[in-house]
């Protein structure tokens, strides 16, 4: 379920044509919705045993508790959710802010519209708030960094730059801190239990 509205030529992630043909092509059943105006899943009640919800909360322009609501609605008892999304407190945010800029919304898409980036990013405490609050048990948070350990064995995005420049340095320095200090790191996966 997705409403594929920011998937557009610009989106770097492809068109919706092309995310929705490989998801077909992999079987998987699509439904075009945009959740927000409707706050209704198109499914019955327990009708799922596992649902994913990945960075989708952060782009919601209020409380997630609706949709987490709906998600427990359609998850059978000890269903699972799996939750992600970015950490508010990562590394990369702290150091915009060092650097007297915002850590989540580009002016620039914000005053000008459309706008499909992050409204709220949580910390993974607040994931967990979340989980509870939407009627869930929280079996497991977890903060993950990998994509600065991968940015830099590529050489950021393809090996476009050498191995010896600044910009290496500097993406081997943000892997190394958060490999050290996993509070930084920059996403966010928790597990929820559907209780009774």
């Amino acid at each position: 379920v997705d409403r594929f509205a920011e998937y557009d030529q610009g989106n770097r992630m492809g068109t919706a044509e092309q995310a929705v043909e490989l998801l077909r092509g992999r079987g998987v059943e699509v439904r075009f919705l945009d959740f927000w105006p409707a706050a209704r899943l198109p499914f019955g009640d327990s009708a799922f045993d596992v649902a994913t919800l990945l960075d989708v909360v952060e782009h919601l322009p209020g409380s997630p508790l609706a949709l987490l609501s709906e998600i427990r609605r359609v998850l059978r008892p000890g269903g699972h959710l799996i939750l992600s999304g970015p950490n508010a407190a990562k590394l990369t945010s702290r150091l915009k802010l060092l650097a007297g800029r915002h850590p989540h919304i580009p002016f620039d898409a914000w005053v000008e519209g459309p706008y499909y980036s992050h409204y709220r990013e949580y910390t993974p405490g607040e994931y967990a708030a979340l989980l509870e609050r939407g009627g869930f048990g929280v079996a497991a948070v977890e903060r993950v960094g990998g994509r600065w350990i991968s940015r830099a064995r590529h050489r950021y995005w393809g090996r476009r730059r050498s191995a010896l420049s600044p910009v290496m340095w500097a993406v081997w320095g943000v892997a190394a801190v958060q490999l050290l200090v996993p509070a930084v790191r920059d996403e966010v996966y928790c597990l929820g239990v559907r209780e009774g």
